[in-house]
């Protein structure tokens, strides 16, 4: 989760926040690591993957020219369903139990299967073991984003329907999310 700097805040709810602090849930970049904690200061970048479901640079500390980032510290996905994601903005760090929405996140067990969800996902995990552990093949990126950012929202907003009928964009990204939530 994540508390931006602007008059729409709400906007800019992420699961980055309590990530971050916990330094377990946001996958981090392939740039050097940077030390983050509730309170730091961080920019959302862009987003990649599906339209509607996304997967979220972030960087850390802000970069100095913000139209040519470089590689993001970390990536995050969206903890609310109904709440658009906001790119290219500053935000400060909260810890998860400053969380500001109001869907099934408040609740540390909600909390803990998104954990677990992200920790057995992509970018966690590669492309090639997400394929065997859902047992599928052919797994592109977006695919699993979007596998990810279903299954989160699954428990966020939702618990627990996996039967949800999303608007899924291949049936590896079906498949992807069934193993997140039966997992």
């Amino acid at each position: 989760k994540l508390n931006t700097t602007s008059p729409l805040a709400r906007t800019g709810r992420w699961l980055t926040a309590a990530a971050l602090a916990t330094a377990a849930i946001v996958v981090p970049g392939l740039a050097a690591h940077a030390e983050v904690q509730a309170g730091s200061s961080v920019w959302i970048g862009n987003g990649v993957g599906y339209g509607g479901t996304s997967l979220h640079e972030v960087y850390a500390p802000v970069p100095a020219d913000t139209s040519n980032p470089g590689t993001p510290n970390y990536w995050a996905y969206c903890v609310e369903h109904d709440v658009s994601a906001k790119s290219k903005t500053d935000a400060t760090l909260v810890d998860s139990s400053d969380y500001l929405g109001a869907n099934y996140f408040t609740d540390p067990a909600i909390q803990a299967r998104v954990h677990w969800t992200l920790t057995h996902s992509y970018p966690a995990v590669s492309l090639a073991d997400l394929e065997v552990a859902a047992g599928i093949t052919g797994l592109s990126r977006n695919d699993a984003i979007e596998a990810t950012q279903y299954a989160i929202w699954n428990f966020t907003d939702l618990w627990s329907d996996p039967g949800t009928p999303w608007a899924w964009e291949t049936p590896n990204s079906e498949a992807v999310y069934h193993y997140l939530v039966d997992g």
